[in-house]
């Protein structure tokens, strides 16, 4: 996959499998944006990930199951 502009969102991004790819794709300098239940800190784990990549990173707190 080759990245420049392109945004990634990943689900369930605040921890675990979703915080190991929403890693992944940052580390190939996919923008990304991280979508987590409320209480998750997702803003806190995305914007870690976005400074440790070099790259925009935007943090959403949205309860999908509703």
């Amino acid at each position: 996959m080759k990245a420049s502009n392109d945004f990634a969102l990943v689900t369930g991004s605040a921890s675990g499998l979703g915080r190991s790819v929403l890693t992944s794709l940052a580390a190939r300098k996919f923008n990304i944006i991280g979508v987590s239940r409320p209480g998750d800190n997702v803003e806190a784990v995305v914007e870690t990930i976005a400074k440790q990549f070099g790259v925009i990173g935007i943090g959403i707190e949205l309860d999908l199951s509703v």
